[in-house]
Parts: structure tokens; C-alpha cells; sequence
């Protein structure tokens, strides 16, 4: 990498550090936060709930490269037009701005279930290394956890019944789905991959309570998975992951990273937070709880009637 990206790639490691905010410019570049009278903040460290104003600092681009926009009488009917495709079951705001900072963003994908969207992420001005991001938009109903019609005859009729009804269900998988790939570099095509990942190898972005759908935009999420890439990045040059952690104990083990913050979301570093409580479990029960996690995340898939790689739906038709 040239000096000046090693430099911006530092700095953006310090902000994270620092929990200083970030910002996602025109293209899906991120910046300090006030580099760019054209850009919105970075969900980490401001959401925007779809009734707010436009972001402080952004500059009004409506009706420029935007597709088409049809509401209909329910929010969760609208059709919001991306390229020459339409997204049903998508509410309009949901994908508003997004283009404005993702101006190739393009539907490559759109079975009966779900809708594949795709862009680049510049991630560094002057820098060669750019990610694809794919983003499963389960289409509406999106927030049904089970299918009446699809209930999984592992669970049992009587277990599915109260997932559905009587106790909140919270699935384990994000509402939305991302996944990036490489672009330039000898890396060029190759999966973005991090210990911060799902068991299905979807980017783990963000904290379930940081970025909700139905109150964030699409947008949001969008700018939480562009500042994961980047951290990514972030660690392949240095070998330090930047900023808080939030993982399970056998990860935190195998990666036994002891100078890093701890995975248990605290600021400080792993050796003297976790780590000698961490080794105290013995090796079975960490794969027991491994197998158990991965387990009921997947059966949380298969209750939502989702697939498990929705990529995998969409290239074969290529």
C-alpha cells in the first residue's frame, strides 16, 4: 500500500480506538467525520430512525440517480426501484440514501423469499483494495419468525407454537445478511473473512440492538458492514483488531490476541479481563457450546424460512 492509504488506515484504527466517529463518503469510502460535506455519520456511531432529519452535514441529493419510488396504502408494500429492478416488500425509506452513497448499488438477485442487493465499498480513497458487498433483504413479511405453513418437524409442533406465540422469539441471524468479497489485489475474489462472522460466514457487524430494521435504514447497515471490512483490513496490516469485541470465549481463545480489547465488549485488553477465566473451561465444553451455538442458529434459519446461502441461489443462475 502507498504511504498516504497506510496513513488513513492508521487513522481510521485510531478513531476506532478512540470511539471517535467515522463517516461513509460518495462511493462507500470511509472518512473522518468531518472530511466531507457529502457523506453520513457511521451507524456506530449514530442511527437514524427513518421519521429523522437528514443527517447533520449531508447535502440533500434527492431525485439525482435515484430510481423510481411508488408507496403503497401499507409502508411494508412499497416497491422502491434500484437499476432496472424492483424490490417489493421492501418499504421505500428502507433503501433511501442509499444510492446517494452507494451510487452502483444494484439488485442481482431477487427470489420469491429474499432480494439480493450489491455494491462496492471503496473503503480508502487511493487505495486498490475495494470489497463487493451483498446484502439478503428478506422480502414481507419480513419479521415473521416462523412459517405457519414450514414449521421444522425437529422442533416439534408444540415448541415451534410457542417460538411463534407466547414468548418473544429473538433469531439469532441479523435481519439482514451481508457478505464481501475482495476486489483488486491478489486477494481479488476471495470472501472477506474475520473471527467477527456468523456460523453461515455473514458479517457480524454490529450489536442486535444497534442497528434494527423496521426503525434503521437499509443505508445504516450498509455503512456498520463497510466499517467491518475495513477493520479486516485493518488487522491484515497491523495484526490488531481495532475497537471493542464482542465474542464467545472459544473464540476469544483460539485467537488468544492478549494486548486486544476483550471480547467481552469491555474496553480493556483480553490478559487482564477474560483470559484466566477463559482457560479455566475445559476444551470439551467449549466444543459443546460451539456445536450448541451453530445449532441453534441455523434451526433459527430454518424457522424464519430462510435459505442458508442465498448467494449460492442467485450464481448459479450466472
Amino acid at each position: 500500500m502507498e504511504s498516504d492509504v497506510i496513513d488513513a488506515l492508521r487513522s481510521f484504527g485510531r478513531r476506532t480506538e478512540s470511539r471517535i466517529g467515522s463517516a461513509i463518503a460518495e462511493g462507500g469510502f470511509v472518512v473522518a467525520s468531518d472530511a466531507s460535506s457529502d457523506q453520513t455519520t457511521l451507524a456506530e456511531t449514530r442511527s437514524h430512525e427513518h421519521h429523522s432529519a437528514e443527517p447533520e452535514g449531508r447535502r440533500s441529493r434527492q431525485g439525482e440517480g435515484q430510481g423510481a419510488q411508488a408507496e403503497a396504502s401499507s409502508p411494508y408494500q412499497a416497491a422502491h426501484a434500484l437499476g432496472q429492478l424492483i424490490v417489493e416488500g421492501a418499504a421505500g425509506w428502507e433503501l433511501e440514501g442509499l444510492r446517494d452513497y452507494y451510487p452502483d448499488v444494484e439488485v442481482v438477485g431477487s427470489p420469491s423469499r429474499f432480494a439480493l442487493l450489491s455494491t462496492t465499498a471503496g473503503l480508502l480513497r487511493g487505495s486498490p483494495a475495494a470489497a463487493r458487498l451483498f446484502l439478503e433483504l428478506p422480502l414481507s413479511p419480513w419479521d415473521r419468525t416462523t412459517r405457519i405453513d414450514r414449521i421444522d418437524s425437529q422442533l416439534g409442533r408444540s415448541q415451534a407454537i410457542i417460538a411463534r406465540r407466547e414468548l418473544p422469539f429473538i433469531p439469532m441471524p441479523p435481519p439482514v445478511r451481508a457478505w464481501a468479497f475482495w476486489r483488486g489485489g491478489l486477494a481479488d475474489g476471495l470472501p472477506v473473512r474475520s473471527h467477527h462472522e456468523n456460523p453461515d460466514g455473514s458479517i457480524c457487524a454490529c450489536m442486535a440492538h444497534e442497528w434494527i430494521r423496521g426503525v434503521h435504514r437499509v443505508l445504516d447497515y450498509a455503512a456498520y458492514c463497510t466499517s467491518w471490512i475495513l477493520k479486516v483490513l485493518y488487522e491484515r496490516q497491523f495484526n490488531h483488531y481495532p475497537g471493542t469485541q464482542h465474542l464467545p470465549s472459544w473464540i476469544r481463545l483460539e485467537r488468544l490476541r492478549l494486548d486486544e480489547n476483550c471480547g467481552c465488549g469491555k474496553y480493556g485488553v483480553y490478559r487482564s479481563c477474560c483470559w484466566n477465566q477463559d482457560r479455566r473451561i475445559g476444551s470439551q465444553l467449549l466444543a459443546e457450546q460451539r456445536l450448541k451455538y451453530t445449532a441453534q442458529y441455523f434451526d433459527h434459519l430454518k424457522m424464519q424460512g430462510r435459505p442458508f446461502w442465498p448467494l449460492g441461489e442467485v450464481f448459479r443462475h450466472f
